[in-house]
């Protein structure tokens, strides 16, 4: 995290920080340490990120109640933060009456904390391609995969027009011809509508169990209310998606121009270290520092190694003897140890290592290992072949299919 120490209380306002902290003192003290102040606590959180706020809401109830006491102040001052050099400040997230999470934690996370990739389910940390449709991309692949035919649906015949899903579902509008335009939708919304609208008829008809239930329990006309709900909150959430994208563009641009200052910077202190700036740039710490202060817009300072400079070279020191800090991967041409035997083997030719030596263990599922879409047969322990997820089946119906008719 950055160092967010380097404000002083000189810089707030009597305004802001007074009446926050009279009315701290008044309900329950609150402090980061014994040793600081209330006023310090206040000069801290004043200078917190959205996503740092909404991890300090995470970490538990002594920090989760005073950050809520004063949800407005501390979140309108965290995207105010964000406004560094043609980045403006981060748009509130939107009001509305229907049901969802659209509190600032939840709205903080889901812009800056990452998460899978809607269509590859692969993780990472960009910021979300649309807020209208909710979609992540990790790739441009996927981003345009995202918004093809094969995810999108374009209501061409104008079915959703008279429907009450075309009433409330996120869309939108295209133009064909000059003077004609559509609505196109998403394809996964359009089906989990249809889900939730099943339910609410097993709902209605007492045939659901509360533990199979994959929406809130709804009947249908309960459904319905919120349906209308829904439809009045679409115009906000329609504006509030076009804010969020005019925010993100150069949010983007000034994210890309710290990132490369940043990268600049720990290119220098590898030089001054004599070690490898792939090296270094591998290490789970500096990894997350990179990724913390680019997310942020903060310039990585001298300060911020000197905190974290043992972690990072012994992390860097134990992955140059082949043993990978939890959470990392190897790379395709790495050599690491064994999780068995503590050989070191390249991870090329791990799972055929995995298949000689450790046969009782899965050559699929080694640990550092990325996973790959090819599996080995769990019924031929000693074979090294792989398979695709197709190639697999066939496999084991006719291995089985040779077993009953007793062809070895």
């Amino acid at each position: 995290m950055r160092n967010i120490f380097k404000a002083t209380a000189s810089s707030h306002s009597s305004v802001n920080v007074v009446p926050l902290v009279a009315q701290w003192h008044s309900s329950r003290k609150f402090a980061f340490s014994p040793k600081i102040s209330v006023d310090v606590d206040m000069v801290i959180l004043d200078n917190c990120s959205p996503f740092d706020l909404a991890q300090l809401e995470m970490v538990s109830s002594f920090l989760r109640r005073p950050i809520r006491d004063h949800e407005l102040h501390c979140y309108k001052t965290a995207y105010g933060y964000i406004a560094r050099g043609s980045c403006p400040s981060v748009p509130p997230p939107p009001v509305i009456d229907a049901r969802g999470n659209y509190s600032h934690r939840a709205y903080a996370t889901f812009l800056f904390g990452g998460g899978p990739c809607t269509w590859c389910s692969k993780h990472t940390d960009e910021v979300p391609c649309s807020w209208l449709f909710c979609f992540r991309a990790c790739s441009t692949a996927c981003n345009k995969q995202l918004f093809s035919e094969a995810n999108m649906f374009s209501d061409k015949n104008k079915q959703y027009d008279g429907h009450p899903f075309g009433k409330w579902l996120p869309r939108i509008t295209q133009s064909l011809v000059p003077g004609e335009s559509i609505f196109t939708y998403s394809s996964r919304a359009i089906k989990r509508a249809n889900r939730e609208q099943q339910q609410s008829y097993r709902v209605a008809g007492g045939r659901t169990v509360l533990n199979d239930l994959e929406f809130p329990r709804r009947n249908v006309e309960q459904l319905n209310e919120e349906y209308s709900k829904r439809a009045r909150a679409r115009p906000v959430l329609c504006g509030h998606g076009l804010e969020v994208e005019r925010w993100q563009k150069p949010y983007l641009q000034e994210r890309n121009a710290i990132a490369e200052v940043n990268s600049k910077y720990i290119k220098l202190l590898c030089q001054v270290e004599h070690k490898k700036l792939q090296g270094i740039m591998r290490c789970p710490t500096m990894a997350k520092l990179f990724n913390a202060f680019n997310r942020d817009l903060e310039l990585i300072t001298f300060t911020v190694w000197a905190q974290n400079r043992n972690i990072i070279l012994t992390e860097l020191k134990v992955m140059t003897h082949g043993i990978l800090p939890a959470g990392t991967l190897a790379r395709h041409n790495d050599k690491i140890r064994c999780s068995y035997c503590a050989r070191l083997i390249a991870v090329q030719g791990m799972a055929d290592h995995v298949v000689d030596k450790h046969r009782n263990e899965s050559a699929d599922d080694i640990p550092f290992i990325p996973a790959r879409e090819e599996k080995h047969c769990p019924l031929c322990p000693e074979s090294k072949r792989v398979y695709s997820k197709r190639g697999l089946k066939d496999h084991r119906l006719g291995k089985l299919t040779a077993q009953l008719r007793g062809i070895k």
